[in-house]
């Protein structure tokens, strides 16, 4: 009979001891998933900050300079850029906004000064930079961010949306 008693101990350690092993695999198993997710999370939330601050940083300084005729499109040494014409204490001047070497870029000059691309500030890094212009008054500004490719359509507001307008 001590000797039943003795094999059922051991039996019931080794279960015992499976069942502990088995949870904490399992336990592993669920931190590294979860440990994936917000990678990935955390990734996709910098890569959408990145785009969508660069679109409305675009957006926002179109919409601060909008008079009539103010925005073009221009080129600086081959690169597009979005052109925004504007006069500061009655001097007139222009920011291009561009894509260099992976990041867009800011340039403010008076129109007088010869544009150049190494001059310009660094904003942010995106790829792709293109501008264009659409009918009726309306720019398409597009950039890749990583694998996406996002579209911001502007229409300044000093542009009728027709001609002979509402």
């Amino acid at each position: 009979m001590k000797q039943r008693a003795k094999e059922r101990h051991s039996i019931d350690f080794l279960f015992v001891l499976s069942l502990f092993g088995f949870f904490t695999i399992t336990a592993l198993a669920v931190v590294l998933i979860g440990l994936q997710v917000y990678r990935s999370t955390v990734t996709q939330m910098q890569d959408n900050y990145t785009a969508a601050t660069a679109l409305s940083y675009i957006a926002e300084k179109v919409r601060s300079c909008d008079e009539s005729g103010s925005l073009q499109i221009a080129e600086l040494e081959g690169q597009p850029a979005l052109a925004i014409r504007q006069t500061v204490a009655e001097i007139p001047c222009v920011t291009y906004i561009y894509e260099q070497d992976g990041r867009l870029m800011e340039l403010f000059v008076t129109e007088e000064t010869p544009a150049s691309l190494h001059m310009g500030e660094a904003l942010t890094e995106v790829e792709n930079f293109t501008v264009s212009s659409l009918e009726d008054g309306l720019f398409m500004v597009s950039l890749t961010d990583g694998a996406r490719m996002l579209q911001l359509v502007l229409k300044p507001h000093s542009t009728p949306l027709r001609q002979g307008g509402y």
